[in-house]
């Protein structure tokens, strides 16, 4: 997880709501497997274009933006509902953004806590969901099995 060291002004929900404007082409891209991450890393980019090169500012700018990135990959690794939940803009910057903050608080937890409410929080339960790697490797055995079968029967052919 990203440790965001910010100290938490006006301006970040307001950022946090133009990250995620062109969140819906976004994650069809990534549910299409378009691209790797559900965040395009080219927005800082556009939404930094034009304004005063400021090095803090644009350092905490870019540490926002990786922090809505980090929020959505694990987030979204676990919604059923899907583009439903990516196309209300307002309700999921503000979940976001409540997201980051609440990470500012766990920054001096011990590993113990963290691990507590990684496994507890919002019912993501991410260390428990291994559909996808389950899916995976069953398509692995399936195809070992598959491969195994057949050479089994060329060989039974080609001695009789």
């Amino acid at each position: 997880m990203i440790q965001c060291m910010l100290v938490f002004t006006k301006w970040e929900p307001d950022y946090v709501t133009q990250v995620l404007d062109d969140i819906e082409t976004m994650f069809t891209d990534f549910t299409l497997g378009k691209t790797q991450k559900i965040m395009n890393p080219r927005v800082f980019d556009k939404l930094e274009f034009g304004k005063p090169n400021e090095e803090v500012v644009k350092l905490r700018c870019e540490l926002m933006l990786n922090c809505v990135s980090e929020c959505m990959e694990t987030q979204c690794r676990v919604w059923g509902k899907g583009l439903a939940m990516v196309s209300r803009h307002n309700r999921l910057a503000q979940d976001v953004y409540k997201e980051i903050v609440g990470w500012e608080d766990i920054k001096d937890s011990m590993v113990d806590e963290l691990v507590d409410k990684d496994m507890s929080g919002k019912g993501y339960k991410t260390w428990l969901d291994f559909d996808v790697e389950v899916f995976e490797y069953g398509v692995e055995i399936e195809s070992w099995l598959i491969d195994s079968l057949i050479n089994e029967v060329v060989e039974d052919i080609l001695v009789l």
